[in-house]
């Protein structure tokens, strides 16, 4: 079951990036905040280093979290006009980049510190609600649904809140009960191929139909 799942999300991920790179430079839409950017560096972390193995997977995972980090960031950052959240997500920002660096380099990349991951969920998680927030206080007569950034917030905060309830477990029940671990995989990554289709159809709906 593992399998088939891994292959669906696959094709999930590669359809979005096909249609986020035919949107770029075939159709000159740039509302989708270069999201083929994140994407092709997605499809190089989880498909071709993984298969491969390159490099050490701690490594890579390591340094595609640094990169979606600044992805997002720059993404989000610009878009916020209450200074106290400018100033909210710049902490936090910074202080999980030097707390994964400072940490994880600690402890070296035999393993991969389990708080810098859980600090990536958490990082999405505020970066979405402050996003929601500000939407929420400053609406305006654009529908919220026709705002790629909402569909990117959906999918982000989706993936955030559930990459939590992987991580822990994947500690705990690692070698006490594999059989549970088993199913939290298999519903994580139902996840990431929810998460994919809902940016998949922040497209269609806010870019192809503008």
């Amino acid at each position: 079951m593992q399998g088939n799942l891994n292959n669906i999300y696959y094709l999930s991920l590669l359809v979005t990036f096909i249609l986020s790179l035919f949107l770029r430079f075939k159709r000159k839409k740039r509302e989708q905040e270069f999201i083929y950017i994140y994407l092709f560096i997605t499809i190089i972390n989880d498909v071709i280093i993984s298969k491969t193995q390159l490099i050490s997977q701690n490594i890579s995972i390591f340094v595609y979290t640094l990169l979606s980090t600044g992805y997002f960031f720059s993404i989000y950052y610009g878009k916020f006009k209450i200074k106290f959240i400018k100033y909210l997500i710049l902490v936090v920002t910074a202080a999980f980049i030097v707390f994964g660096f400072v940490n994880q380099f600690k402890i070296g990349f035999q393993i991969l510190n389990i708080n810098f991951l859980f600090g990536l969920a958490v990082f999405y998680i505020i970066l979405t609600l402050c996003w929601f927030f500000q939407r929420i206080i400053d609406a305006n007569n654009r529908k919220i649904s026709r705002d790629f950034i909402f569909w990117l917030s959906c999918a982000m905060l989706l993936w955030g809140c559930f990459f939590i309830f992987r991580i822990i477990p994947t500690y705990l029940f690692d070698s006490r009960d594999p059989s549970f671990l088993i199913i939290i995989q298999n519903i994580f990554t139902g996840i990431n191929i929810l998460t994919y289709w809902i940016v998949f159809y922040g497209l269609i709906k806010t870019v192809i139909k503008s």
